[in-house]
């Protein structure tokens, strides 16, 4: 059984750092920081814990999601991952051949040995009383706050390339088209890599300098044994409230204006482009197919269309759709029946992902997947893990995903260059 206790402290950045910095002597854990302080619209009516944490294993589960429902059989909290390439199993006419260049498991989730939580102003922490005890807790705060802090700040574009050429990528965008003339497909989210090798990075850092210059309401860190996914981002894939779930796909991009004036006419351009709508409707009614598979009779309903958002350096155009579970006890199907998320593929999906395997010369790996938790009443909130800087700390291997939807209205430099902003964006210094 899990029992909590509350401690006080005087700067929650500076502690909030001390944890991440933490993470370097545990084999597993994860971050999840909502640093956006969105004050509107469904990121503000369903925003949960500011910062959870969870640290070291008590338990791991890397199982198929079939068997998911029955390997997480404790009223505990789980935390973990969904790769992108999940969907192979989810969908067995797909086949992925490639590798990915930082790989991690299909499916991954870990009850943790410890729970750190900011709640309504109050730090917490949670251990398992079969395990542990108010001492070794209390122990175990004393170990963050002792943990010291660097401020170096790496600038990592010029180590990060293209894993592909302008004009292979243009190429690619002109090949999808074709498809999409030949109705093959109505869109695809097509992504290229940016890559460095024997480059040493300090994971814990680069989720420091992510978070403070792009506050993010999804934003995650993530250890896995000397694997790391450092995230910024502003996308929630799904959540699970009672008998309520919810996704929040995002689709439409925007650079903020330098000026008052100027951020005004682009976000009125957004607001009216034909493009950028049309993106985000043909998704939001793919994600509304997906969650009917599980949903209560006439319960889809769209929450909000084509919201605009504004976020440090871009407007981004995100639509909310909610349903009643027909069923709340099987809380795995409305995950298997919605991933991938539709922002990360396309629409039909099955067509999408058959078409990014093709083109795509690499496996995507957590890109495009999920990070999240999975709570005692199995409720549940994942992200979409976009924005996020991978990294191999015994290969020296880092790796970082940027891409955009490809429909019949794209223009393929105007694609390109999204995904420069994107890559160029996050990885400055």
């Amino acid at each position: 059984m899990r029992k909590w206790i509350t401690f006080n402290e005087n700067s929650n950045q500076l502690f909030l750092k001390r944890l991440v910095q933490s993470t370097a002597k545990v084999k597993c854990a994860t971050i999840l920081y909502d640093a956006s302080k969105i004050s509107s619209g469904c990121y503000h009516t369903l925003q949960s814990e500011s910062i959870l944490a969870a640290l070291d294993v008590v338990e791991e589960i890397q199982k198929p999601i079939s068997e998911l429902k029955e390997s997480l059989t404790k009223a505990d909290w789980y935390f973990g991952f969904l790769s992108y390439d999940l969907k192979n199993e989810l969908f067995p006419n797909l086949r992925t051949n490639r590798t990915a260049r930082i790989e991690f498991p299909n499916l991954y989730f870990f009850r943790p040995k410890w729970i750190i939580r900011f709640l309504n102003g109050q730090w917490q922490i949670g251990y398992d009383s079969d395990y542990d005890s108010e001492r070794t807790a209390l122990e175990q705060i004393d170990i963050i706050k002792g943990q010291s802090i660097t401020n170096h700040v790496q600038d990592l574009r010029p180590d990060m390339q293209p894993a592909i050429s302008k004009e292979l990528y243009m190429e690619h965008v002109r090949s999808l088209q074709e498809h999409i003339q030949r109705g093959n497909i109505y869109e695809v989210n097509y992504c290229m890599e940016f890559f460095a090798e024997e480059l040493k990075i300090d994971p814990a850092q680069a989720f420091f300098k992510f978070t403070e210059r792009f506050p993010m309401p999804f934003s995650a860190f993530l250890k896995y044994g000397n694997k790391y996914a450092v995230s910024a981002s502003p996308e929630r894939y799904l959540t699970k409230k009672g008998n309520k779930i919810y996704s929040m796909p995002m689709k439409g991009t925007a650079p903020r204006g330098e000026t008052p004036e100027a951020d005004a006419i682009i976000l009125d351009q957004l607001k009216k482009s034909l493009k950028e709508r049309s993106e985000n409707i043909m998704i939001t009614d793919l994600v509304r197919n997906d969650l009917s598979h599980v949903a209560a009779k006439g319960s889809v309903k769209v929450e909000e269309l084509c919201n605009a958002y504004a976020f440090p350096n871009l407007y981004q155009v995100v639509s909310t759709i909610s349903a009643e579970l027909k069923n709340p006890d099987d809380w795995v199907s409305p995950i298997s029946h919605s991933f991938p998320m539709g922002s990360m593929t396309g629409a039909p999906k099955i067509s999408a992902m058959q078409l990014i395997d093709e083109f795509e010369p690499r496996k995507r790996g957590l890109f495009s997947g999920s990070v999240g938790y999975i709570t005692p009443e199995k409720d549940f909130d994942f992200n979409v893990m976009i924005r996020t800087l991978f990294y191999d700390k015994e290969k020296k291997t880092a790796s970082y995903w940027a891409g955009s939807a490809i429909t019949a209205l794209a223009n393929a430099e105007d694609e390109y260059n999204e995904c420069m902003l994107k890559a160029g964006m996050v990885l400055g210094g």
